[in-house]
């Protein structure tokens, strides 16, 4: 075997933007030295007003588009007798910050939370999740997310590191907590999305938990109004815990900044528009999910909830019909198969139409003008 040629270029020579045939960045003089490269800023990047740099003004601006009368958020509605699901019901900027200043408010009256205290969130994706997300922003409180591939010693672990005293849980939920409940002593409000039994609350009672719901707080939030007292842009926003590969969950502290940088980078190389609509399937309690949402709030473009079940998720995108969808891999494979496995199945003309539209789909993706003798 042949030895790797070397090369005299350095990495700091080396122009990486030139592989992509535009040029995005420049050069910060005086920023390169022998140890390392220079900085770079992007100059076609929108002006940055380092005090708003907060989850909290980045919804407001999405409030600002059409005096906040722009779909928000969306969620199928369920036919109570049959139990299918239905069209997408939405709410608007609007309708969505009013809600966010109630919960808000009743939050702070119920729980007494103060400024950077931890609140929990243990639920599925869904509008709520986002509402008590907004809720934390607007009083700078740290949403710690939970969920339930943490494993049921991680659960307590998260809980009692964080000291949370105040955590909204979903029905399916409850019997997790309530499981390790007398080992997390600092837990004492439980905020629920669903009625449970009296015998279920007299458990927690006997843990020295309160059960509240959801509705209630926001109620008694609209009753009692308080002024928001926002995060800062150097304000912890969450901690993020990881499953991690061995050992116990490991917490990653993220400030408001941290997500409003990468919010303001994905917006100079994103087009996004307020017509545009994303379908929320990827966990909220990840990262990633939570920036797309502040990537359409910062676009006064609107996001529809996937029903919570992967099994209907074809489903939901072909009544939302969705402009935007963030997924994995994993989940567009299996998307790719069952389409190809349905095309091969029907076979005849419905094969042949599907073949030619594909065929002119890719056409149009590589920007070849062919005319119809030459397309497929």
């Amino acid at each position: 075997m042949g030895s790797a040629q070397s090369t005299d270029t350095s990495m700091v020579d080396i122009d990486f933007d030139s592989y992509t045939g535009k040029r995005y960045t420049v050069e910060v003089p005086g920023t390169r030295d022998k140890t390392h490269g220079p900085a770079y800023t992007v100059p076609e990047a929108e002006p940055i007003n380092e005090n708003e740099m907060t989850l909290y003004h980045n919804f407001l601006i999405g409030c600002g588009f059409e005096g906040g009368n722009r779909p928000c958020y969306g969620r199928r509605s369920v036919d109570p007798e049959t139990g299918k699901a239905g069209h997408y019901e939405w709410f608007t900027y609007n309708q969505v910050k009013a809600r966010m200043d109630d919960l808000a408010s009743g939050m702070v009256a119920t729980g007494g939370l103060k400024r950077q205290e931890n609140v929990g969130i243990f639920l599925k994706n869904q509008i709520e999740w986002s509402l008590i997300g907004h809720a934390c922003d607007r009083m700078s409180y740290v949403v710690v997310p939970l969920y339930d591939t943490l494993g049921p010693d991680a659960v307590p672990y998260v809980i009692n590191q964080t000291e949370l005293r105040v955590l909204f849980c979903g029905k399916k939920q409850f019997d997790v907590i309530m499981n390790c409940a007398a080992k997390c002593p600092s837990l004492k409000i439980m905020v629920l999305m669903e009625p449970i039994s009296e015998q279920q609350k007299e458990y927690a009672a006997s843990h020295n938990i309160e059960i509240k719901y959801f509705d209630e707080i926001e109620a008694r939030g609209k009753a009692e109004p308080c002024l928001a007292d926002p995060a800062l842009p150097s304000d912890v926003s969450t901690l993020c815990y990881t499953s991690g590969t061995v050992g116990d969950p490991k917490g990653v502290v993220l400030l408001h900044r941290n997500y409003m940088y990468a919010v303001v980078a994905a917006c100079s190389r994103l087009k996004i528009y307020p017509e545009d609509i994303h379908i929320s399937y990827l966990p909220l309690v990840h990262v990633l999910e939570r920036i797309v949402l502040a990537l359409m709030h910062h676009s006064g473009a609107a996001a529809g909830y996937f029903q919570g079940d992967v099994r209907t998720l074809m489903d939901d995108i072909a009544v939302l019909k969705p402009s935007i969808f963030v997924t994995v891999p994993r989940l567009v494979n299996r998307v790719h198969d069952k389409i190809v496995h349905g095309v091969e199945a029907a076979g005849g003309i419905k094969k042949s139409i599907f073949e030619h539209a594909l065929a002119a789909t890719q056409c149009l993706r590589t920007y070849v003008v062919l005319n119809t003798l030459d397309c497929p």
